[in-house]
């Protein structure tokens, strides 16, 4: 069994990871606070928690969720409507994995504030995403299918250092 009931929780300071599938399947769960010392998101923590709203940094009042690796299925059918997403640095241990937002039916505005890379089926089937905005030039590289099957998808800002688009981006 699954947890059903939990709503909100504030991960402590002494927290730098997330465990894989640590919060898998909580329905209930809308919010989750925690430091800045949360610097690796395992895969699957958050998958399939159709509730959660918001996760936010508890010092940093216009949220920019930093981390140094977010694994494969993180944020996976989650119901956040924005995102802001950075890696601490764009280096080949920082990375963001594969499907790690993807079908979050909600999410309609994304603002990556550094990513080093796109990965693969990273926003796939987020069928309310509108706009995607890339706020720096550390963005390098785009994996096939980012954006598969973002059919409301009306705006995107690509960074100007941006020298890797791979085939079928934007695959519907």
């Amino acid at each position: 069994d699954y947890c059903t009931s939990l709503k909100g929780i504030s991960i402590p300071d002494n927290v730098t990871s997330i465990p894989e599938q640590a919060f898998y399947k909580c329905e209930q769960l809308a919010y989750v606070g925690m430091s800045e010392n949360v610097n690796f998101i395992r895969p699957s923590a958050f998958c399939d928690d159709a509730s959660l709203m918001s996760f936010t940094r508890f010092d940093d009042p216009n949220p920019g969720h930093t981390f140094d690796k977010v694994g494969d299925y993180a944020f996976y059918r989650t119901s956040s409507r924005k995102m802001n997403l950075a890696l601490r640095s764009a280096g080949i241990d920082n990375f963001w994995g594969d499907y790690c937002f993807a079908e979050c039916k909600n999410l309609e505005e994304v603002n990556i504030l550094s990513a080093g890379y796109m990965s693969n089926h990273m926003f796939s089937n987020c069928t309310n995403l509108k706009t995607v905005n890339f706020k720096n030039n550390h963005t390098s590289y785009v994996y096939p299918n980012v954006f598969n099957g973002c059919s409301s998808l009306t705006k995107i800002t690509l960074p100007s250092k941006l020298w890797y688009i791979s085939e079928e981006m934007f695959k519907i």
